[in-house]
């Protein structure tokens, strides 16, 4: 059986795989990057594309979208939209299509533990200053910028979010992070928060 992952960018197709690993889910990942969130949000679109991987790939158990949280709401707002798009696609579709929210944006979830980013950033002796939940950040892009610049570095997450998704504990991430545990739910692996 497989998973048919969908997601934003890039970076989330490098990443969020190894996050689904993480958390112990063995099945197959086929994972397609929509190139923004315009296409997730639209039923048509996307009910397209999950007719596509169906197509192709008739082992398919469940479908999961990943979206960041829409711009300028929070992700409870975030869920509630989506849970719409979620509610027709699933009377179209014979398998379960859930959407999971990513607040702000991955780097919200992979600012959450400290210990990978020290990791990265080359161990104890990395200066790690985030004050509050990276997940709480509007942009934790650039929180993550800020703390690889202040470590003499220069953040590309194209390279460095998948380096820190080897190293992160999706508990650490659970502890801060109520759109992680979701999404872990969602596979059928919930961690403790």
């Amino acid at each position: 059986m497989s998973l048919g992952l969908y997601v934003e960018g890039r970076s989330d197709k490098d990443t969020i795989p190894i996050l689904i690993r993480k958390l112990g889910y063995r099945s197959r990942v086929i994972t397609k990057d929509l190139g923004g969130q315009s296409e997730l949000l639209v039923v048509d679109k996307m009910a397209r594309h999950l007719a596509e991987l169906l197509r192709e790939h008739s082992d398919v158990e469940l479908v999961l979208i990943c979206c960041d949280a829409l711009e300028g709401v929070g992700p409870s707002t975030t869920e509630r939209r989506l849970s719409s798009l979620e509610r027709r696609l699933n009377l179209d579709f014979p398998i379960p299509v859930r959407y999971a929210v990513v607040d702000h944006a991955l780097e919200g979830w992979l600012g959450c533990d400290e210990e990978a980013l020290r990791a990265v950033l080359g161990g104890p002796r990395a200066r790690i200053n985030i004050r509050a939940n990276p997940e709480h950040h509007p942009t934790p892009t650039d929180l993550l910028e800020r703390v690889f610049r202040d470590n003499g570095r220069r953040f590309r997450k194209t390279r460095d979010n998948s380096r820190i998704a080897e190293r992160v504990s999706p508990e650490r991430i659970a502890a801060q992070s109520p759109t992680f545990r979701r999404f872990a739910e969602i596979l059928g692996h919930p961690v403790l928060g």
